[in-house]
Formats: structure tokens, C-alpha cells, sequence
């Protein structure tokens, strides 16, 4: 990467930039963009499946090829017209985006080991978790992902007038309901009466 981008600045500058141009380039890069939407999209229906940072990293790596070949076939079409300049910012442009994509690559692999809690899944827990009535407030939700399973827990605060049966009920309504919107998720709840909690804030 460091010598593809020394070469195309050097290009720039000594102003060095013409290329030849003929009918292969274009078939080569069009095949191989073809080729790696093809292995991108199975490969992301596959990471989405089982929640796989490796193929998830995989499948960005062809997503990013793929817009690289773009960019490569925008410069091939420029310096057919005389535009050699064009291929030697397009290398930068895909220097660029790949130093990006390893970023966001990296800060997802980084979350993974810290057990930072996943956004999206804490905002539909807690989306879940106020439309229900009989929830009348929950706090200590924690999210955190192993692999492709989501481990869920959190304490909810309903009537103390509930008999523990119909407890029983709510808790495991909440479980579906989690379990359907977030798949291969683990749910642990715990149940406290409205008042309890009150009192606790209180003292």
C-alpha cells in the first residue's frame, strides 16, 4: 500500500502519468468487479447468518475491492482520453479508502474483545422493552456478543400487585419478543415490584 501510493504521487509530481490503454483493461476490470459483488453478497448473507466478524471482514474486503475496480475503471476511461493524470489519483482515492475500511475493520474487532455492547441491539431492546405496558420502567440492560449468539440481561420493574404466575407470563413474552427480533439471542430478566424500587430510590 505505502509503495502504491509513493508511486502514484512520484507519477503526479515528475508528471510521468501515460498509460496504455486497450480492450483487455476494460474486460479484466469488469469481469473482476462482477466476480467480487458476487462473493461480497453471498458472503454478507452468510456473516449476517451466523454473526461472523471473519466473514464479515471478508465480505468488506470484496465490497472494497469492488469500489477500488470503480475507481481503477474511471481512471482506465479518463486516460483513454487523454487524461493520465486520472489512474495515478485514482490509486490514491483506493489507497485511501482501503486505509478506511481497515479503520472500521479495526474499531469492530476492537469492540468484540472489549465487549462493547452492539447500538443498534440495545436501541430495539429498549424500543421492546417501552412499548410493553406492564413494564413500568427496566434499567442494567446489558448486550454483549460471542460469536454468532447475543447474550441479553436486564431488570424490569412491574406492578407489585402481580401474582407471580402472571410475572412468570410477562417474562417470557419479553423473551419471544427479544428472541424474534434479535436471532440467537439469550434472555435473562429479572423481576422486581414497582413499589420496591421506589422505596430503594428513596433511601
Amino acid at each position: 500500500m505505502y509503495l502504491d501510493c509513493y508511486e502514484a504521487v512520484h507519477r503526479l509530481i515528475t508528471g510521468n502519468t501515460h498509460i496504455e490503454v486497450n480492450a483487455w483493461s476494460y474486460i479484466v476490470v469488469v469481469i473482476a468487479i462482477i466476480v467480487d459483488i458476487t462473493r461480497s453478497r453471498a458472503l454478507y448473507k452468510v456473516a449476517k447468518r451466523h454473526n461472523s466478524q471473519a466473514l464479515e471482514a471478508d465480505a468488506l474486503h470484496f465490497s472494497t475491492d469492488i469500489w477500488s475496480s470503480v475507481v481503477v475503471l474511471f481512471g482506465l476511461i479518463c486516460a483513454h482520453f487523454g487524461l493520465y493524470s486520472a489512474d495515478a489519483i485514482a490509486a490514491l482515492f483506493v489507497a485511501v479508502l482501503v486505509v478506511s475500511v481497515s479503520l472500521r475493520l479495526g474499531k469492530k474487532a476492537i469492540d468484540v474483545l472489549l465487549d462493547t455492547a452492539p447500538q443498534d441491539k440495545i436501541h430495539l431492546v429498549e424500543n421492546k422493552l417501552d412499548s410493553i405496558p406492564e413494564v413500568k420502567s427496566f434499567h442494567g440492560l446489558k448486550i454483549r456478543s460471542a460469536g454468532a449468539d447475543t447474550f441479553i440481561k436486564v431488570n424490569i420493574h412491574l406492578e407489585a400487585s402481580l401474582s407471580l404466575k402472571q410475572v412468570h407470563e410477562i417474562c417470557d413474552r419479553i423473551e419471544r419478543d427479544i428472541n424474534h427480533l434479535i436471532d440467537r439471542s439469550e434472555v435473562y430478566i429479572h423481576a422486581e415490584p414497582e413499589d420496591e424500587c421506589h422505596l430503594n430510590s428513596e433511601k
